[in-house]
């Protein structure tokens, strides 16, 4: 995970941006509580390559 500015990384092609709900991957509503949850979900999708299951907190909402 390489870390852009702040709040905002890029794993494995990926986006990582954290706003006012919580921390979300690029094209994806779920939020998660921490960078590594977004980052093993990645994995997850990408290749099933994640250590853990991550953590959901929420779905993103358009206010």
């Amino acid at each position: 995970m390489k870390r852009l500015t702040n709040g905002i990384y890029i794993h494995r092609g990926r986006w990582i941006v954290k706003d006012e709900q919580g921390i979300c991957v690029e094209n994806h509503l779920e939020i998660f509580p921490t960078w590594n949850d977004a980052r093993e979900f990645i994995n997850k999708i990408l290749d099933g390559t994640n250590k853990k299951e991550p953590r959901v907190v929420g779905i993103w909402e358009c206010k």
